[in-house]
C-alpha cells in the first residue's frame, strides 16, 4: 500500500518477489468468499469457502492472514525505501513529514470507503484506517537498529497482554478473551460506538508490531550478504513465529478479531515462510512469468483496493445481468461466475494502467 517505486535494493534492482507477494495478498483480498456459499455443500468447495471466511472467533483460516500480510508488506517496503531516502540525504524532518502525509491520505481514503459503506460519516473500523495508524506507528521505530526494533516488537506484544491481564471487564473480570466481553471490544465500543467484533483501536498495539517486524525484514533484505542467508533467516523467523504462536495459544488464544499476541506471532511466522517461497522462486530461481497477474495488482494495490471498495457491488450487479439467465443451467455457480467477471474486470483495469506505466502511489 506504499510507493511501488521504492521496492528496490540499494543497487537499484527491483525486488520482484515483494511486488508479486503484495499482489498475491491483494488478489486474496479481492476474492472475498468468491460467491461459493451456494455450492459450499461440495466437499472441496466447502473447504475453500471456509478458508475464505474469517474464523468466527478462536482459530485460524486463510482469510485471517490477509490483514497482517498487508501490514507486513508495508513494513518491508518501509525498510527498503528508508535506506534509499537516507542515501539521498533526506533529513529526519523531511522523512517524518512524508510519513505523516502518507498516513493522513491512507486514513482519509479509508474514511471515504467507510462512509460509502455505511451511508454516513463513520469513524468505525476500516482496514485503511488501521493501515494508516499502524504505518505511522511503525515508522517511529524505523530509524532504530534491528536489535532495538526486535525489542520494540516484544514490548508491544507484552503491553497488549499486560493490560488485558490486569484490567477487568464487566461480567467476566480480567484476562478475558470472550466475544463482546474483552478489553478490545470494550475500548472500541466506548470510543467509536462500534458494535463489531473487530478490533480497531487497542489492536493497533499488535498491528504496529507487525509493521515493525516487516521493516526488520526489509532491512535484512537490503543488507543481505547472500540470498541463501536471507532465506535461512526467513525460515528461522517463520518456524519460530509459528511455534511461539501455537505455544501461547492455550494461554493467549489465536484470535484474529482481537489481534492477540499469539495470532501476531503465528501469522508473522506464516507470512515469513510465504515471502521466502516467493523470493526463492522469483528472485533466486528467476521464475517470474507465473507471477505476472500478481505483479499487475501489486504495482497498483491502493488503486485496486479503492476500486473494489467503491465499485465491486456495481460490477457484480452488472455481471448478474449477463449471468443470471444461465441460472437454470449452472444452478448455484451463478454467483461464482459473477465474481470471476468482477475480479477479471478489476484486473483488466490494473493491466491497462500497468502497460501504460501508470502507478498510483501515496
Amino acid at each position: 500500500m506504499v510507493d511501488s517505486a521504492s521496492l528496490s535494493n540499494v543497487t537499484g534492482a527491483r525486488i520482484r518477489s515483494v511486488d508479486a507477494f503484495r499482489g498475491f495478498i491483494m488478489f486474496s483480498m479481492l476474492l472475498h468468499t468468491f460467491g461459493l456459499k451456494d455450492v459450499s455443500q461440495v466437499s472441496v468447495v466447502g473447504f475453500i469457502y471456509n478458508q475464505l471466511n474469517h474464523v468466527p472467533w478462536i482459530g485460524f483460516h486463510f482469510e485471517d492472514i490477509i490483514l497482517p500480510a498487508f501490514l507486513f508488506i508495508i513494513g518491508v517496503a518501509m525498510g527498503l525505501s528508508d535506506v534509499k531516502r537516507r542515501q539521498r540525504g533526506e533529513s529526519d524532518s523531511v522523512r517524518l513529514k512524508h510519513a505523516m502525509k502518507r498516513a493522513i491520505i491512507l486514513f482519509c481514503l479509508g474514511f471515504i470507503l467507510s462512509w460509502v459503506s455505511a451511508g454516513k460519516p463513520t469513524l468505525g473500523p476500516g482496514v485503511l484506517q488501521v493501515l494508516a495508524f499502524s504505518y505511522f506507528g511503525g515508522y517511529l521505530f524505523l530509524g532504530k537498529s534491528i536489535k532495538v526494533q526486535f525489542y520494540a516488537c516484544a514490548a508491544l506484544l507484552f503491553i497488549y497482554w499486560f493490560f488485558i491481564f490486569t484490567i477487568p471487564v464487566y461480567d467476566v473480570g480480567r484476562n478475558s478473551y470472550e466475544v463482546f466481553k474483552n478489553l478490545v471490544y470494550l475500548i472500541d465500543n466506548t470510543l467509536t460506538g462500534s458494535t463489531s467484533r473487530w478490533g480497531y483501536l487497542y489492536t493497533l498495539i499488535t498491528s504496529i508490531a507487525v509493521v515493525v517486524y516487516g521493516s526488520i525484514i526489509g532491512k535484512l533484505l537490503v543488507q543481505r550478504k547472500s540470498d541463501r542467508e536471507f532465506m535461512k533467516t526467513l525460515a528461522i523467523f517463520g518456524v519460530t513465529g509459528i511455534f511461539c504462536g501455537l505455544a501461547l495459544h492455550p494461554v493467549i488464544p489465536i484470535i484474529k478479531r482481537m489481534f492477540t499476541p499469539s495470532y501476531t506471532l503465528f501469522t508473522c511466522g506464516l507470512i515469513s515462510l510465504m515471502l521466502m517461497a516467493f523470493f526463492w522462486i522469483i528472485d533466486v530461481r528467476g521464475k517470474v512469468k507465473w507471477s505476472f497477474p500478481f505483479m499487475v495488482l501489486g504495482m497498483n494495490s491502493i488503486f485496486v483496493y479503492m476500486l473494489n471498495g467503491l465499485l465491486s457491488g456495481w460490477l457484480l450487479d452488472t455481471a448478474g445481468i449477463f449471468v443470471n439467465p444461465l441460472g437454470s443451467f449452472i444452478d448455484g455457480w451463478v454467483s461464482p461466475l459473477q465474481h470471476i467477471i468482477r475480479l477479471g474486470a478489476e484486473w483488466l483495469v490494473c493491466l491497462w494502467l500497468y502497460k501504460r506505466k501508470i502507478f498510483f502511489k501515496i
